[in-house]
């Protein structure tokens, strides 16, 4: 044929091809048209069914509502029911309507202020406002008694408390208009919710339920917000919905560029609209599906009309496999992928990776083997064999890391080889003793397994292909489940150590929880926001809280009482600077002093807390004793010098008194002289009382006995608008106590007393048996526990404040005008009873008065006889006898000299012990030595009596102080067998006391 002919021929055939092809797509365009507008009409005529049928449905369940609804509308307008009604057979009537409705969960009436007044259930609710709630606001236009239905809402009442439900209500009015209140019925939007996941529709299928207003009352999967955005609801019920019985409509294109069908009905007799819609796409669905078929078959017939494209049809056929092939090798790759990478052990791995590489590249034999050390060793660890391999080869024995395994890791690069290039290559080492028994083989492929690092960590080798070669993308296969396997294995690897590391991090949080348990300090551990994660016992035991109460607690919370302290200042100071701040605190609820640690960190703030309450008090007790101790030296310094002057002066004073008095102005000067003198050497007596450096001569002593003889003083002390009531108490244990020093303190207490009950009052004293046990020693300083006679003095004075309590022993202290007291009366109660091993407690308050406790040691067997009565004969204080008198103050001893004489001793006076001993060498006797105790020339009174009585046994010895210091008194008190005379001291206290000791008598 001639090349034109055949141009025209196949121009001729392309112009037939060309034509039946525009011929058949025409057609078929226009038939997929048509069927585009039945499919719409179909799936229409589908939904108007389903929305008439739920319509229906909705009109019938709510009718029988409705029903019971308008019944007690129409009771509520003629006054049958109401909120005055009897509740029992209105809450049946309410009940039985109930039951006749199954879809309603509660009926209750509503009066019209908005208030239940009956329900259905029981017992009647208190009187709720519902006015504000919808349906019942606004309040209908007089006359209308149209039903109202609300938009969902959460139930209150009854069985609907806390579920999604709709309210349906009629009101209830007179006939002139009236609201008398609603008929109520409440119905669970899951009523709805349920019918329409009942019917069987396609998952796309939404079905709503409305009011006519288009506020969605129920919708099942998909819902409005799927078909109308809320948006544009309000317009589109207007255009399409509002007036119409029934219809259907397109909505706008979704955020997806999707339109949806939808077909709506009424409810008839009630405010309700219901609809149904379908994706555009679901409506064509099937349309879609042809319009694709019908594509698919002219795409067919035209290629066969083009015979000339066969060829190119059938290598795109093939290319189109070899496509599916491989989507398929990658879909198993990266399954298995996914498989490794939730292995939790590198043997599952390994084993799952020998497999895998089976099913990616179909092959005989796949092995992994593992580097071992530098020489890159491997060791065979899986295998994989089909049935021919399995018959002749095992893999038991161990690689020497040589060959060609060793040449893939040294060199981390694949290796892909025929058979041929395998038997030639030099370092294969064949098969050994199964050379001749090994089948033929198609080829090898080796990739090598790598850490992130580079490192070596072993391969997956391949051995005769199922078909064929191995060929590249075989290699690349294998090469990326390498990398899985490789990062698998590091994976495991590195779970394995933060396992250990967990399990180690736990084991060492418990030894830290032991540890934090076991500490004698509290500790806890606050977060960010102050709130405890941790508390341990001894903290628990410190504060009196447990753990469990406080765990996830802010510290403020617990202790609101810190808040805006001290404490909260400081912990708040650690944790904004980030530094470590240690404070001591006295926290008043558990009266206890506390050494506060805190460490501010990342997760919040650890605080160790320290009980120094002991030391505190220690430190206290230290304190006071230091104070004691100034002010004893302070004391005992004034004391010496200070009683030799007050001697010289009220002897003196007692000498002008006897030989002035005919003239009345002078013995007026000698007096004041006295009593000045006597006031002085009552301050340092007071003083050294407080020091508890006076000299104490303790006896055993009835106490109830000394206050009998002591009641008539007190009385007369006392003013006469005070009464004076004494308590003995029975069985009274004797004390050992110096019984002068006691009167003394219990004279000072009446005192201070007295002055404290200006207008009248009654002071009570009080007598029992004590023991002070652990705990209270533990609370009170210097006391120790055992058993005491306790004589309590109480008052109905003023009383103290606390500060003022605070500082009543201290020396000096007073609130009494100037020239009204010393301040040394309690001070000089305290240092008395503490020299004597006992204890005072003064208990005060404002308006209620005062109470001092004096707890005195009790007298036990080991403890001296008791006290003989005082002879009521005055002793003759003139005598013969020689006396040698030491004494360093001139005046002193002068004014001794010259009285002792006077009373008839002849004596001889030295101012040192070294003078008296001098003058006992040159021949000097005597029969009393009467000696300072606190001398100059290198010896004391005690020193110079133990040498005189070494030199002349029994010589009678006679003490003299103002101060004693250590020489004769030990613990307080004197030494047994020691006379004294104190200073200062009168001619009548000096006579007697020399006389009564020459004679061998206790005065």
């Amino acid at each position: 044929m001639p090349r034109g002919h055949l141009k025209a021929s196949v121009r001729l055939l392309v112009a037939i091809v060309a034509t039946i092809s525009a011929v058949l797509l025409a057609t078929h365009a226009i038939q997929l048209y048509l069927d585009r507008g039945w499919e719409a009409d179909k799936a229409r005529d589908s939904l108007r069914n389903i929305v008439q049928g739920i319509a229906k449905h909705t009109e019938q369940t709510l009718g029988t509502t409705d029903r019971g609804l308008i019944r007690f509308a129409d009771e509520l307008s003629t006054g049958t029911i109401g909120a005055d009604s009897p509740p029992g057979a209105i809450h049946e009537t309410l009940g039985a309507a109930r039951n006749a409705a199954p879809s309603v969960l509660e009926f209750f009436i509503v009066d019209a202020t908005g208030r239940i007044a009956q329900a259905s259930y029981s017992p009647v609710p208190d009187r709720l406002n519902l006015a504000q709630e919808p349906p019942f606001a606004p309040p209908p236009a007089s006359g209308d008694r149209r039903i109202r239905v609300s938009p969902p809402l959460v139930g209150k009442l009854g069985e609907a408390v806390g579920e999604p439900i709709i309210r349906v209500a009629r009101p209830g009015m007179t006939a002139d208009g009236q609201l008398q209140g609603w008929a109520v019925g409440t119905i669970a939007v899951d009523h709805f919710a349920s019918l329409f996941e009942s019917l069987s529709l396609t998952p796309r299928t939404a079905i709503m339920l409305f009011r006519d207003d288009g506020i969605l009352l129920a919708e099942r999967v998909g819902g409005a917000s799927s078909l109308i955005n809320p948006d544009m609801r309000e317009s589109l019920f207007k255009e399409h919905v509002k007036g119409r019985d029934s219809g259907w409509f397109w909505t706008e294109s979704d955020e997806n560029q999707t339109r949806h069908m939808m077909v709506f009905a009424r409810v008839p007799g009630l405010p309700m609209v219901v609809a149904a819609g379908l994706p555009e796409s679901e409506v064509l669905a099937n349309w879609t599906y042809r319009a694709l078929t019908s594509f698919i078959v002219d795409l067919i017939l035209l290629s066969l009309m083009a015979g000339a494209t066969a060829l190119a049809v059938r290598a795109l056929s093939l290319r189109q496999q070899a496509q599916v092939d491989t989507t398929d090798r990658l879909n198993r790759l990266a399954s298995i992928s996914a498989e490794l990478a939730a292995a939790r052990s590198i043997d599952h791995v390994l084993n799952r990776a020998a497999a895998a590489a089976r099913e990616l590249v179909p092959c005989h034999q796949s092995v992994v083997s593992l580097t071992i050390g530098d020489s890159f060793a491997q060791a065979i660890h899986t295998v994989s064999l089909s049935e021919k391999y399995a018959a002749w080869r095992t893999y038991d024995e161990q690689s020497d890391g040589s060959g060609i395994y060793r040449l893939v890791c040294r060199d981390n690069a694949p290796t892909r080889l025929t058979q041929e290039e395998l038997l030639a290559h030099p370092d294969w080492k064949g098969f050994g003793d199964a050379r001749d028994r090994h089948p033929p083989m198609r080829g090898w492929l080796a990739v090598p397994l790598m850490a992130q690092t580079g490192e070596n960590l072993g391969l997956i080798g391949l051995s005769d292909r199922d078909t064929g070669e191995f060929d590249a993308q075989d290699e690349a296969l294998l090469a990326q489940l390498a990398r899985t396997v490789s990062i698998a294995v590091e994976n495991v690897k590195l779970l394995g150590a933060r396992t250990d590391a967990l399990a180690a991090t736990e084991a060492a949080r418990d030894e830290i929880s032991r540890i934090f348990e076991a500490m004698s300090d509290g500790v806890y551990h606050l977060d960010a926001n102050w709130r405890y994660t941790h508390v341990n016992r001894a903290a628990e035991e410190m504060f009196g809280v447990s753990e469990a109460e406080v765990l996830g607690k802010s510290m403020w919370e617990v202790f609101p009482d810190l808040y805006g302290s001290d404490v909260w200042t400081r912990f708040h100071q650690a944790v904004e600077r980030r530094e470590q701040v240690t404070f001591e605190n006295y926290y008043a609820p558990l009266d206890r002093f506390h050494m506060i640690r805190l460490f501010p960190g990342s997760s919040g703030l650890t605080v160790y807390t320290s009980d120094i309450t002991q030391r505190m008090k220690a430190e206290q007790q230290l304190r006071q004793a230091q104070k004691m101790e100034a002010v004893g030296q302070l004391t005992g310094g004034v004391a010496h010098d200070f009683n030799n002057l007050l001697t010289v002066i009220m002897g003196n004073a007692d000498l002008l008194v006897e030989e002035v008095r005919e003239n009345d102005r002078l013995r007026m000067v000698a007096e004041m002289i006295q009593t000045a003198a006597e006031r002085g050497a009552d301050l340092t007596h007071r003083l050294l009382a407080f020091s508890r450096r006076q000299p104490l001569a303790p006896k055993i002593i009835d106490v109830n006995q000394l206050i009998t003889g002591l009641e008539a003083l007190l009385r007369r002390t006392l003013n006469e608008s005070i009464d004076l009531e004494i308590v003995r108490g029975a069985g009274l244990w004797r004390a050992v106590v110096d019984g002068s020093q006691l009167e003394s303190a219990l004279l000072n207490i009446a005192i201070n007393a007295r002055d404290a009950m200006g207008e009248g009052g009654k002071l009570t004293i009080e007598t029992a048996n004590a023991r002070l046990d652990n705990s209270y020693a533990l609370d009170n300083d210097e006391v120790k526990p055992g058993q005491y006679v306790m004589v309590a003095l109480s008052d109905t004075g003023e009383g103290m404040e606390a500060k003022v309590l605070e500082r009543a022993f201290d020396p000096f202290f007073t609130t009494k005008p100037v020239g009204k007291g010393s301040g040394l009366g309690l001070s000089m109660v305290y240092g008395f009873a503490k020299q004597s091993g006992g204890h005072v407690k003064l208990y005060s308050e404002p308006g209620y008065g005062t109470t001092v406790k004096l707890y005195l040691p009790r007298a036990l067997d080991r403890h001296i006889a008791v006290e003989a009565a005082r002879p009521d004969a005055e002793l003759s204080p003139h005598g013969q006898e020689r006396i040698a008198l030491v004494e360093d103050e001139a005046l002193v001893r002068q004014f001794a000299e010259m009285n002792l004489r006077h009373l008839g001793y002849e004596v001889t006076a030295f101012a040192t012990g070294p003078d008296l001993l001098a003058a006992m060498d040159q021949g000097l006797a005597f029969d009393l030595l009467f000696t300072d105790i606190v001398l100059p020339g290198g010896m004391n009174g005690r020193q110079i009596a133990e040498e005189v009585l070494r030199r002349a046994p029994g010589t009678r010895v006679l003490y003299s102080s103002g101060y004693t210091d250590n020489a004769i008194v030990h613990h307080g008190r004197l030494d047994d067998g020691v006379n004294l005379l104190n200073k200062p001291f009168r001619k009548t206290e000096m006579a007697q006391k020399v006389r009564a000791v020459l004679d061998g008598r206790d005065l």
